[in-house]
């Protein structure tokens, strides 16, 4: 079946223990770089929500929440324990470092190479948009774990059935990722019993989450997005453009492990990897809803990375039989994927992270460093006790200021018919500060 069934090793458990320290030691420098910077404007706002949530907010009732239970549930979890910011990057962090470790388990599993498990983990959290949603709680940071845990599931007989329920935590963290469910179940050694652990765990979340959050729930995620609006495919060729720069890098040498496919040691995982890589990139649709960023890249970075790093353990073996271009190819693609991550990482006043020419100038790039952040929060707190905020939902959570209406969410009440109730409340607090 293409699978050589080995006992972990002792190279393997070394592997193993590497990865995790280094992983660890990633997350926390990058959790020391990132420190009050501002980003990514849905972070403020699932940040807010779940402060609000955890304080006894009506979630999905008269507090608008557009995206599915688990964020809200992980973020209000961190929040319940230690309410600020930088906490709740940390909480993430170790989230992203889970989604480093199951990547290492996929790349020793595919290669039995100590060396590419090993760099998997700390690789896994510094490809472009890991590092630029590093520790945001956003869904896409969230959903990356879960696909990968699936896939890892799936090949193993025993376990088919967590797998399939496991794909269904996906959807009810972000909507969109429903796309992996029959994939993970169609893949796995046993789609018959995947398919029931698919159907109990969908069945319980949409049981469990209605009769905790009411008919709101459905409301807020599927009935209000589906009315906030499309984009045209015209003015979608940059966000294109940028698509292809960032994953060029790894779906080149993910093809290689692809095509060699007869050299890998895990085969049923190779596939069901490849599988899921092509169902998640099919969330790229999704960009031409309003509202939807290009951070959709980061779940799908941490599905190609175990394949790409196994396509270049694969082509650094066929140098000994004088094939060297497929090594250096694999080594220029990953090379030119982490100078995107280096240009993040060093992003200068222009705000531009990824060096592709036909972007935009200042797009996807840093919206505050970290003391412009303390100086709006300062700012924020100087207003009366009371007076909802006028700025951005991320201000408000750091600087703990109410928004109009008491609405972390200002996009979907103003882009859906259906919450034109909750726009005309947000609207009457007219009196704002600043």
């Amino acid at each position: 079946m293409g699978v050589r069934r080995h006992r972990v090793t002792r190279q393997g458990w070394a592997a193993a223990g590497a990865a995790a320290a280094l992983g660890a030691l990633t997350v926390a420098i990058l959790h020391l770089v990132r420190g009050l910077d501002y980003w990514n404007y849905s972070e403020g706002v699932y940040a807010l929500t779940a402060r609000l949530w955890v304080s006894g907010g009506d979630l999905y009732g008269r507090l608008v929440a557009a995206q599915p239970p688990w964020l809200f549930l992980t973020g209000g979890g961190v929040l319940s324990v230690d309410d600020s910011l930088p906490a709740l990057r940390l909480g993430v962090g170790i989230v992203q470092l889970a989604t480093g470790l199951l990547a290492a388990a996929a790349v020793w599993r595919l290669t039995r190479s100590g060396v590419a498990t090993t760099l998997a983990a700390p690789l896994a959290l510094l490809t472009p948009w890991a590092v630029h949603e590093h520790g945001a709680l956003t869904p896409e940071v969230l959903v990356a774990p879960v696909l990968l845990g699936a896939a890892l599931a799936s090949t193993r007989p025993r376990l088919a059935a967590v797998a399939g329920a496991l794909a269904t935590t996906a959807p009810f963290v972000k909507w969109s990722f429903i796309v992996v469910v029959p994939v993970v179940v169609v893949l796995s050694a046993r789609p018959r019993r995947a398919a029931a652990g698919a159907a109990i765990g969908f069945g319980v979340q949409a049981l469990v989450f209605t009769l905790l959050f009411g008919g709101g729930l459905w409301d807020d995620t599927v009935v209000a997005q589906m009315q906030s609006g499309r984009r045209s495919l015209l003015s979608l060729d940059g966000t294109v453009a940028q698509a292809v720069w960032n994953l060029a890098g790894l779906l080149a040498p993910a093809a290689f492990a692809v095509v060699h496919r007869r050299a890998v040691d895990d085969r049923p995982l190779l596939r069901a990897l490849t599988g899921l890589a092509l169902a998640v990139l099919l969330t790229l649709a999704t960009v031409v809803k309003e509202g939807t960023a290009l951070n959709v890249l980061l779940p799908i970075e941490a599905v190609l990375l175990p394949l790409a790093l196994t396509g270049a353990v694969l082509a650094v073996r066929a140098v000994p039989a004088g094939r060297v271009l497929p090594a250096v190819g694999a080594a220029l693609a990953l090379g030119f994927t982490f100078a995107q991550t280096a240009s993040v990482l060093t992003a200068d006043v222009t705000r531009s992270p990824f060096t592709l020419p036909t972007a935009a100038r200042g797009a996807w790039g840093r919206v505050a460093t970290g003391a412009e952040v303390r100086r709006e929060a300062d700012r924020a707190r100087r207003c009366p006790p009371g007076v909802p905020f006028s700025g951005a939902p991320f201000i408000a959570f750091v600087a703990r200021r109410p928004m109009p209406d008491g609405q972390p969410d200002q996009f979907l009440p103003a882009h859906s018919p259906r919450l034109r109730g909750v726009l005309a409340r947000m609207n009457a607090d007219a009196i704002r500060c600043p």
